[in-house]
C-alpha cells in the first residue's frame, strides 16, 4: 500500500478537511460563476426571444398573404437555426424561459470546468465572453487539483479492498486475486457510470432512446462533448433547473481520468524501473517510485 494510504491520524484528520476545503471551494466556485452569466447573459436572451417572436409573426403574416420570397424564407430559417442554438424556440405552445437561468448556468460552467465543452451553449455578451476566459483560466486547473486529490483517497480505498482480497484468498496466486479486483471494479464501473445513468436519462429525456443514453454517457466521459446529446434541453421540462445541477455534478465525477481500471493489472513480478511502467502504475501502488501529479497534490493539500 502506498505511502499516502498510511499517515498518522493527525495527519489524516488534517487531510481530511483539506478536502472538505476543496470540494467546498469548487461548489462555490460554479455557484459564483452560475450566478455571474445568469445575471450577464439572460437579458441579450431575453431581447433575442421577443426579437424573434417578431420576425415569426411577421413571417407568418407574410405566409398568409402570400407574399413570401424564397430569400426571405431562407433568412427565417436561419434565423430559427441560430435561436435554438441559444435556447430560443418559436413555437406558440412553447413558454419563454431563460437559457441562462441558474441551472442551466450551472450546467455549462460545469462543461466549462470539466474541458466536456458541447459547443451547444455560449456567452453572447462581450462581459460574458471576457469573464469566460479568465474563469476557466483559474477554475479548470482547480478543478483538476481537486479531483486529483479524491483521486488519491479513492485508489487508498481500492488497494486496500484488493488487500482484503488477498487475505480471503490465500491460496490464489497474486495475478488471480488481481484479476479478480480487475473484473469486480470494471462490473461495478460499467454499472454505476454507463448502465445505470443511461436508464436514468432515457426515462427523463422524452426522444431518448437506451442507446442513445450510453452514446451521451460515453462521449461526456470522454470529455468528447459532441453536443448532439444534451440534457435539460426541452423547454417543457419540469424542475428542469434542478436537473441541470444534478447532471453537472454528474459530469464532474465523470471527468476523472484513473477510472481506466487497466492500471491495476501491473503484476509485482512484471514491475520495472522504466518509465513506461511507472506511468502506468497508479500512484499509490507500493511498486511505484516516482512521485506523480496525484501525490503531491494531495501532501500540498
Amino acid at each position: 500500500m502506498g505511502a499516502g494510504c498510511t499517515t498518522p491520524s493527525s495527519t489524516k484528520v488534517n487531510y481530511k478537511y483539506r478536502i472538505i476545503f476543496l470540494v467546498l471551494g469548487l461548489l462555490l466556485y460554479l455557484i459564483f460563476g452560475a450566478t455571474v452569466l445568469s445575471l450577464t447573459e439572460a437579458e441579450i436572451h431575453a431581447n433575442n426571444g421577443r426579437l424573434l417572436r417578431q420576425i415569426r409573426t411577421d413571417f407568418s403574416s407574410k405566409i398568409q398573404n402570400g407574399v413570401v420570397t424564397d430569400m426571405e424564407l431562407e433568412q427565417f430559417l436561419v434565423d430559427v437555426v441560430e435561436a435554438t442554438g441559444q435556447g430560443i424556440f418559436v413555437t406558440n405552445n412553447v413558454t419563454i424561459r431563460s437559457h441562462w437561468n441558474f441551472g442551466q448556468s450551472f450546467f455549462f460552467v460545469g462543461t466549462l470546468l470539466t474541458t466536456i465543452g458541447y459547443g451547444h451553449t455560449y456567452p453572447l455578451s462581450v462581459i460574458g465572453k471576457v469573464f469566460t476566459v479568465f474563469y476557466c483560466i483559474v477554475g479548470v486547473p482547480l478543478t483538476f487539483l481537486t479531483i486529483s486529490v479524491l483521486i488519491n483517497q479513492m485508489l487508498c480505498r481500492l488497494w486496500r479492498f484488493k488487500d482484503w482480497l488477498k487475505e480471503k484468498m490465500p491460496s490464489y496466486k497474486e495475478l488471480h486475486v488481481q484479476l479478480i479486483h480487475l473484473a469486480i471494479l470494471t462490473v461495478l464501473l460499467v454499472v454505476f457510470i454507463f448502465l445505470i445513468p443511461a436508464g436514468i436519462f432515457m426515462t427523463l429525456e422524452d426522444h431518448w432512446q437506451y442507446f442513445d443514453s450510453i452514446y451521451y454517457c460515453v462521449i461526456s466521459l470522454t470529455t468528447i462533448g459532441l453536443g448532439d446529446f444534451v440534457p435539460g434541453e426541452d423547454p417543457t421540462q419540469s424542475y428542469r433547473e434542478v436537473y441541470n445541477v444534478a447532471t453537472t455534478l454528474v459530469a464532474v465525477v465523470n471527468s476523472i481520468p484513473e477510472l481506466n481500471m487497466s492500471t491495476y493489472f501491473l503484476t509485482p513480478e512484471k514491475n520495472s524501473d522504466t518509465p513506461e511502467t511507472q506511468r502506468l502504475t497508479p500512484p499509490n501502488s507500493p511498486n511505484n517510485n516516482t512521485t506523480s501529479y496525484s501525490a503531491t497534490a494531495t501532501e500540498e493539500y
